[in-house]
């Protein structure tokens, strides 16, 4: 009767403890922030009617350019500066777009001098966040400024998630 007891209870305790296992084998992290490519371009264009940040995923060059012609009026997309979107534009040409999304975050600041890093992409649930961080200086400008930050990602990272922006 014991050696029977002595099974049941390590059978049952067995079972308890394979249901209890933490290894998870769902990937949640997929997207590596090591796989992306960033850039910050300011291009002011103050609006009260519109809530930032706002998020577009352009999949290829037609879409790039109806952004750009779309949003061309309302910010300084065409300045001649060495920043400037427009400047940045030949890089995202069809060969880029074979292989890579490039994902649009237009985000407003109360100041200028406020800038912007990558710091943070996790997936989960079906949406990729992108962490940014603020480097809000003591002393700033009290100038509006809107900035457009370029993410490249491979396009097979992308399985059309939502995309949330998180800022700290």
């Amino acid at each position: 009767m014991k050696k029977i007891l002595t099974l049941i209870i390590a059978i049952i305790t067995i079972s308890i403890l394979a249901g209890c296992s933490t290894y998870n084998y769902i990937n949640s992290y997929p997207v590596n922030i090591d796989d992306l490519t960033v850039e910050y371009i300011r291009t002011n264009g103050y609006y009260e009617d519109i809530e930032y940040p706002l998020v577009f995923v352009i999949k290829d060059k037609d879409q790039l350019e109806s952004y750009f012609n779309e949003k061309k009026d309302k910010y300084n997309m065409e300045s001649d500066g060495e920043d400037s979107f427009s400047s940045k534009m030949y890089k995202y040409d069809s060969s880029f777009f074979e292989s890579n999304i490039l994902i649009a975050l237009l985000i407003e600041e109360p100041s200028g001098s406020i800038r912007h890093e990558l710091t943070l992409v996790e997936e989960e649930d079906n949406k990729i966040t992108f962490g940014i961080t603020r480097d809000v200086p003591e002393i700033g400008t009290t100038d509006m400024a809107q900035w457009h930050i370029l993410i490249s990602m491979p396009s097979h990272l992308y399985n059309n998630q939502d995309i949330d922006v998180e800022f700290n």
